[in-house]
């Protein structure tokens, strides 16, 4: 993500996590691994069923630009949601993020 701000006199790279609740990043972290359904009350992915998102938070995202529907013959009434071109930049800084401090945790 390229979006800058001018702040105290001089330019600053705009952080792509701004705003975004925890329920919204660990949705977007299950949505990273495939599109997500809703199955008893809850978005769950297709591989992982213990982790679930609401259908609020799932709405957020969409409202952001950050997921989208995506329609399919084992979800004709209710859609399953994917991540966007630009969710997918916040999953791979979320993912980068936890990377970076997992390697500053393991140094003695």
């Amino acid at each position: 993500m390229s979006g800058a701000v001018f702040a105290h006199g001089h330019w600053r790279r705009r952080d792509p996590l701004e705003g975004l609740t925890a329920p919204m990043r660990a949705a977007i972290r299950l949505m990273a691994a495939g599109p997500v359904a809703l199955r008893d009350g809850l978005y769950r992915g297709a591989l992982d069923f213990r982790a679930g998102a609401t259908p609020a938070t799932i709405g957020a995202l969409a409202a952001r630009g950050l997921a989208e529907p995506r329609f399919s013959p084992l979800a004709r009434t209710r859609p399953a949601f994917r991540l966007t071109r630009r969710g997918a930049e916040i999953a791979a800084e979320i993912a980068r993020r936890a990377r970076s401090r997992a390697q500053l945790e393991a140094r003695p």
